[in-house]
């Protein structure tokens, strides 16, 4: 048996890593996986990559349009910072603290954050 503690029982070899996703390969590499740069089809999902990829890293200044249930952008935003408030002192009141509480935080701080972001990004 080896002392190797990655090949003991009850442990696995890390998973290889893999490249974090990104925009679209350039031309070069796409004709190297045999696609056709000039092709619609790669232009098209290259453009709509591209918009999305775009969207994730600017500023989105909040309109001041009522638009879902007659509320502003900025009201939304507040209103879900109001009910996670809510759902974290009720955790912080009904639970020891603990590591599962610290993540339960960081989730619900998570969930908000993404929620701004659908309504920033999307709208």
């Amino acid at each position: 048996m080896s002392n190797d503690p990655t090949t003991s029982v009850g442990h696995t070899n890390p998973p290889p890593e893999t490249d974090p996703p990104g925009p679209p390969a350039p031309e070069s590499e796409m004709s190297h996986q045999g696609l056709d740069p000039d092709s619609i089809e790669v232009q098209q999902h290259f453009v709509r990559t591209m918009a999305d990829f775009d969207k994730r890293f600017v500023y989105h200044k909040p309109n001041d349009m009522k638009t879902r249930q007659g509320k502003t952008q900025i009201e939304r935003y507040q209103l879900l910072r109001d009910q996670a408030h809510t759902l974290a002192t009720s955790i912080l009141n009904l639970t020891p603290e603990s590591r599962e509480q610290s993540l339960a935080f960081t989730q619900l701080e998570q969930a908000v954050m993404w929620a701004n972001s659908a309504i920033a990004r999307r709208e």
